[in-house]
């Protein structure tokens, strides 16, 4: 979700313009996304989607058609790998619905679970930099 990009970029404080068109993006464009990923890392932040067709599913500037649930990522087996991973945020409810329906956490693991405000412009409650500052303090990320 291109909102989803706005607010990280916001967070950490750089001025991105989400890529409408991956095929069409110049170069500048390509090395502003890359910048925000390789500083969202920096700050320990991954992006996984719980589905892994979700992208799939998207038709070109329309909303999601409808996601297939049909092929979770395997998050455990990524956590269990990754012992160092102590938190899993979520953008908005329903991510986190998707999650706990689909994925079994061993408490073992001892992930929190954490809820952040959808990025999603149907959120309108909240402008970006508010999203961006409750994220930041929910994620607990050092700027």
């Amino acid at each position: 979700e291109r909102s989803m990009w706005i607010v990280l970029g916001r967070l950490f404080g750089l001025d991105f313009k989400p890529i409408k068109d991956i095929n069409e993006a110049s170069k500048d464009e390509l090395n502003s996304f890359l910048h925000l990923q390789r500083t969202a890392l920096s700050k320990g932040v991954c992006i996984w989607d719980v589905f892994a067709d979700e992208k799939n599913d998207r038709g070109r500037n329309k909303r999601r058609k409808g996601v297939s649930k049909s092929n979770p990522n395997d998050v455990v087996a990524f956590l269990e790998k990754n012992p160092s991973i102590e938190q899993i945020a979520f953008n908005g409810k329903k991510a986190l619905v998707a999650f706990k329906n689909t994925v079994l956490l061993p408490d073992s693991l001892g992930i929190e679970l954490t809820t952040l405000p959808s990025s999603s412009t149907a959120n309108s409650r909240m402008s970006i930099d508010e999203k961006a500052a409750q994220w930041k303090n929910s994620m607990d990320i050092e700027i």
